[in-house]
């Protein structure tokens, strides 16, 4: 098809507006992924003209007031990249779409086994003729930084423009100069009046420490516009510091929802649209996985014409968060872990597909109770790990508002708690090069988590595509004694080990009285009492329990924990680490210090292992948890990390 700028106005389908591809080429050289042949590479932008009285579209926060056209309506722009078999006869009508994490590309890497030398992969999905689309939806990356961005309209007002508080803060682990305004190198807003004394900047000791204002005169912004901040003397290491200014010109953040559902919608149901998908899956991962809560518990999976957008979704690493999706002066990247980015709407109530009543919020609620039409319910695996539970407050998201009772699951639903793993997926590649001994503790990378992940995202195609039915869930019940507050966890005795004596504690915030119209008065907000924390029990081995095992717990050579704690930074000594683990390898022989059961007694020689590794993986391979094809990758790995380890004697 020729891929000449179409224009796709249609009274059928009035918000994509335009399909402009910028770019196309083969991709990875002509490669051929087996019976779908050849890929190509397509960078497009999609024009959106959104009806602010649509009312598909009502609950996008300040869209009302946002510039129009002279159709009256609202315009936007996003860029996207395609990747698709260039045959269309041998595309599957299934398309998968990765809501980009600030601007990134992941799914290679997840899926495919991507890594610097093959930055391709394997292309397991694409010998299937899977079309990939990376959707750019976020409106504050910088552009050059990516592609893959929203281009939002800003609401600008005149004479006065429309202000409102912005908040931004810091863990300063080394002495600084400066701090940015924007989350992570984004685009900061406009600041209102840059000598007003109501901008404050405080500073504190600890997540829920007391506040101390810093005088005005000692802090000045920088920048034309401004994007940093100075402070006389410099930011002092092991401090929380906090900024609250007035800023103007908000942006329609919650366009970036919009994007979303109208290029899945478009795609499956407007006859020029170069991709020829029936079926459409999204992948969001860490905060594009909150993005996708947030995007069903706002009800945004049927288009302006009434047909159903996403008919399954991936979402990994959320924990209980949804995030500032759609709010004035929202900041997208901001999030609310143990210990960075505090306090900003991310725990969010309520928390389960299931409607629950909140006792303390006198509220009934639940992420699926505001969809349009209850028929376009997706089918979605929560995929999360043991890092959600411990500093993502994941457990609430089965459980009822009080934590007393296990909450019912949709039947389009799945939970999948990836024991032992922490936020991040790991590598075929070891992290760091330095030797080491069974009484340290090291980055728990040894876990190949990615394999697992290729797994279920084949069982949800195949829900999606084949109706065929997935794995049942797997995660920690009060039901069958799994899941305990952390003073509960039985942990075993190790040597040197200091196990966390917190946990992420999602409260109750108050963001001020007009917060249901997506405006925030308070900042910070007001905090209420918190939700219940829980966390995944331990066996013998101090390996949690209840949810789904890859082959390193299944066959372990050491403890697995989804935490690491703040140890060699300055602050909050003993704190959570964000999104990092940590690993302590079985003692080889006998410890009075150490209740684990040693690994001679385990595995007698690395050849035993190999065999345990070989019944495990194929255990997982037949409940539905790990590709035929990955077996040898996964004992291989383990194997990798034996000789690592170096437990015996290598020349046996």
């Amino acid at each position: 098809m020729c891929l000449s700028v179409l224009l796709l106005a249609s009274a059928v389908l009035p918000q994509v507006d335009g399909f402009e591809p910028i770019q196309r080429k083969s991709f990875a050289e002509g490669r051929s992924f087996g019976p779908a042949g050849a890929y190509e590479w397509i960078q497009a932008e999609i024009r959106l003209a959104v009806d602010p009285d649509h009312p598909a579209n009502a609950g996008i926060t300040d869209l009302a007031l946002a510039p129009r056209n002279g159709d009256g309506l609202v315009e936007a722009r996003f860029g996207i990249e395609v990747l698709q078999p260039e045959d269309p006869d041998k595309r599957s009508g299934l398309a998968l779409i990765e809501v980009s994490n600030r601007g990134g590309r992941a799914a290679p890497y997840y899926l495919h086994l991507s890594n610097s030398k093959n930055p391709i992969g394997d292309g397991h999905f694409f010998a299937q003729g899977l079309t990939l689309i990376f959707l750019g939806w976020q409106f504050d990356v910088p552009p050059e930084r990516s592609f893959l961005h929203l281009k939002a309209p800003v609401v600008v007002q005149s004479p006065k423009p429309i202000t409102g508080w912005v908040r931004c803060d810091w863990v300063v682990d080394r002495l600084s100069d400066r701090l940015e305004l924007g989350h992570r190198g984004h685009r900061p807003y406009a600041v209102w009046k840059q000598d007003s004394s109501r901008h404050r900047l405080t500073v504190r000791d600890s997540r829920e420490g007391k506040r101390r204002p810093i005088p005005r005169p000692n802090w000045k912004f920088v920048g034309d516009p401004p994007k940093y901040i100075e402070l006389d003397g410099g930011f002092q290491a092991g401090f929380i510091y906090e900024l609250i200014y007035e800023g103007r010109d908000p942006s329609v953040v919650g366009l970036g929802l919009c994007a979303l559902r109208d290029l899945a919608v478009w795609m499956k149901t407007e006859p020029e649209s170069p991709f020829g998908c029936q079926k459409v899956v999204a992948l969001g991962i860490s905060q594009t996985g909150r993005f996708l809560r947030h995007f069903f518990y706002q009800g945004f999976n049927t288009g302006p014409n009434g047909r159903q957008a996403l008919d399954g979704a991936l979402v990994l690493t959320a924990g209980a968060g949804r995030g500032s999706f759609n709010h004035r002066f929202g900041q997208p990247s901001r999030d609310a872990h143990a210990y960075s980015a505090f306090f900003y709407p991310t725990d969010l109530f309520p928390f389960t597909t299931a409607e629950h009543l909140d006792p303390i919020l006198k509220r009934r609620d639940g992420l699926f109770a505001h969809f349009q039409n209850p028929d376009h319910v997706p089918k979605v695996f929560f995929i999360n790990t043991g890092y959600e539970y411990w500093g993502r407050a994941g457990a609430l998201i089965h459980l009822d508002p009080a934590g007393k009772s296990d909450s019912l699951l949709h039947p389009k639903e799945r939970i999948y708690h990836l024991a032992g793993n922490h936020h991040f997926a790991a590598g075929l590649d070891w992290v760091g090069q330095e030797p080491f001994n069974a009484d340290q503790q090291i980055p728990s990378q040894a876990i190949h988590v990615r394999l697992i992940h290729r797994a279920l995202t084949q069982r949800m195609l195949d829900w999606v595509q084949h109706d065929q039915e997935p794995p049942a869930s797997r995660y920690p019940t009060l039901k069958n004694r799994q899941l305990v507050p952390i003073h509960q966890v039985a942990w075993p005795k190790m040597p040197d080990f200091q196990p966390p004596t917190q946990a992420h504690r999602a409260y109750r915030a108050d963001y001020g009285p007009d917060w249901s119209q997506g405006i925030v008065s308070f900042q910070p907000p007001r905090l209420g009492p918190a939700f219940p924390t829980l966390v995944p029990q331990v066996d013998a081995d101090g390996n949690e329990i209840g949810g789904l095992r890859a082959l390193e717990l299944r066959v372990p050579l050491g403890t697995y924990f989804p935490w690491k704690l703040r140890r060699h930074q300055r602050g909050s000594p003993g704190a959570l680490a964000d999104f990092l683990g940590s690993f302590l390898p079985f003692a080889l022989k006998e410890r009075e210090d150490d209740d684990r059961k040693p690994l001679k007694e385990r595995f007698p020689s690395r050849e035993s292992f190999r065999k345990a590794l070989e019944k495990e993986a194929k255990a997982m391979i037949e409940e539905g948890f790990l590709l035929p094809n990955d077996l040898e990758i996964a004992v291989r790995h383990n194997l990798d990390l034996w000789d690592r380890l170096d437990p015996f004697d290598q020349s046996h």
